[in-house]
């Protein structure tokens, strides 16, 4: 798959910098205890915990969960001696902001209606009707006129002799021609036929740069939903290492300057993987809002708070093949491609045959003053002074037997090349559904073992805090704990966003998105 236009990427390898502030990130909430305790219910623990509070469903877990303050921190990200006031402004809510709220389904009827990409391919859907009138000659009169003016000596007899020595007047002769054609053999036909397949070519482009520029918003939007989330578990963690930074500060048990220093360090590195999250999240929604036509300054915000995976039935792959024969633009520029090229090779193989009209036309010359010496004074021999018009039926063709073999079989040839490629084609497709198949198929079942593992980190988070508690658990394992749970939150919000592209494409490639069939 082709990188999306200014995708906001927010990988692992961005995430795995929580798990170095894990080792000193030792209390965790109470909330986050509870959730844990009610799913593994251990036998070691020997406190009893409060009842859980309602959560949402588990396919769509909020992903700041787990990350309230604990009772006994202080509430303010404080302890910092060295640390002071940014020359920066507080970035703007990330992907939230001011203007009117827009859903997915509003991004897409926008981009169909404002993106400048698919309104050229409209424009060029008009240079291709047009050339189907251009093509559409039968029965239509075509003129043609010429007019010349010119000095014509005055004595014809001595016209040489006449005009050097400057014994000149003004003459002008003019011509109008007119042509109706009537028939060619099937040449007109098959040209319009040409000009037919050429409008029906540029709708299946701008059904493709349909389906493009709705993948590309979706890769947006999904990616500023990810960039929030993503945001908020920086957010949240910077905030815990600065009260843990305090806490220790304020301990009366000495705290150890190195981790200390270690964990300031830590938390300046994600306050810096916070602003780089901003300056994404601002390239990807100035991209949105290029994609949706909007003008500069346009402000808007969108619907959805956190990045859920799409709600989608997935189908046998036999179904998606027969949407891709029979509604992708590709499929169908394939197919017009190939009859086009039949259509040229008999249009070559007709070239022979000659093209019948009704012509006509007039013609008249003038002088200002008469010529002498002109012996044959009627019109149609009189060279300076006449009128002339004619009228009857045309039979015009060229024979040129060495060029007319050399294209035809040239002509066909490309016929052969064009199927045979067309044939290349039709698999190379069929590979790329497969291909995308196969990734929604992956990427859910990953989406899947990732929440699942977020369950399992949640509960080693809760079974190592109860040992340390009692007496019998190590801090290095709680460290581990939470190393875990960190590494395994942000893996799920990666397989979330990777799912929901990996549908998008899927749909892409059966033809199924701008369409609508």
């Amino acid at each position: 798959m082709k990188p999306p236009f200014h995708r906001v990427v927010f990988g692992l390898g961005t995430v795995l910098l929580l798990s170095l502030a894990a080792d000193f990130l030792h209390a965790q909430t109470t909330e986050l205890q509870v959730q844990a305790a009610s799913e593994s219910q251990p036998a070691a623990s020997t406190e009893s915990a409060p009842a859980p509070a309602p959560r949402r469903a588990e396919s769509r877990p909020s992903p700041t969960e787990g990350w309230e303050v604990p009772r006994d921190m202080p509430e303010g990200p404080t302890g910092f001696e060295e640390e002071k006031e940014s020359a920066l402004k507080p970035p703007p809510e990330v992907p939230m902001g001011e203007g009117p709220k827009i859903n997915l389904e509003d991004c897409l009827r926008m981009a169909m209606l404002n993106n400048r990409e698919v309104r050229a391919k409209s424009f060029d859907m008009q240079i291709a009707q047009n050339k189907l009138k251009e093509a559409k000659l039968t029965g239509i009169p075509i003129f043609e006129y010429e007019f010349l003016s010119f000095p014509a000596p005055r004595d014809a007899d001595h016209a040489v002799s006449s005009f050097f020595e400057g014994d000149l007047t003004f003459g002008q002769r003019g011509k109008i021609t007119m042509g109706i054609p009537l028939y060619s053999f099937g040449k007109i036909g098959i040209a319009q036929e040409l000009a037919r397949g050429g409008i029906a070519a540029e709708q299946e482009k701008k059904i493709d740069k349909q389906n493009d520029v709705v993948l590309k918003v979706k890769q947006l939007y999904y990616g500023l939903l990810l960039a929030k989330d993503v945001r908020e578990l920086f957010q949240d963690a910077s905030n815990h290492l600065a009260n843990e930074v305090k806490r220790r500060e304020s301990s009366r048990e000495p705290a150890d300057p190195v981790e200390l220093t270690r964990l300031k360090l830590f938390r300046y590195e994600m306050l810096n993987r916070l602003l780089e999250t901003d300056k994404k999240a601002a390239l990807a929604r100035e991209g949105l809002r290029i994609q949706l036509g909007m003008e500069r300054g346009t402000l808007f915000s969108l619907d959805e708070e956190h990045l859920t995976p799409v709600e989608t039935e997935i189908k046998e792959f036999d179904h998606y093949l027969e949407l891709n024969r029979r509604n992708n633009p590709k499929n169908r520029l394939l197919d017009i491609g190939v009859k086009a090229s039949e259509a040229q090779y008999r249009l070559e193989r007709r070239k022979l045959a000659p093209d019948i009209g009704l012509g006509a036309f007039y013609e008249f010359g003038r002088t200002v003053q008469p010529i002498a010496g002109v012996n044959l004074t009627d019109d149609f021999n009189d060279p300076f002074n006449f009128n002339r018009v004619g009228f009857g039926l045309r039979i015009k063709g060229d024979i040129n037997v060495n060029q007319y073999l050399a294209k035809t079989r040239a002509a066909q040839a490309d016929y052969f090349k064009n199927a045979l490629n067309k044939e290349i084609a039709d698999e190379g497709l069929e590979l790329e559904l497969k291909d995308a198949y196969l990734s929604v198929l992956q990427s859910k079942e990953a989406m899947e073992n990732g929440y699942r593992a977020m369950k399992l980190a949640r509960q080693f988070v809760f079974l190592t805090k109860t040992n340390i508690d009692i007496g019998v658990g190590d801090k290095k394992d709680y460290s581990d704990a939470l190393q875990a749970y960190l590494v395994s939150r942000g893996r799920y919000l990666e397989s979330v966003y990777n799912y929901n592209i990996a549908v998008a494409v899927l749909e892409q490639r059966s033809g199924g998105i701008a369409r609508k069939e």
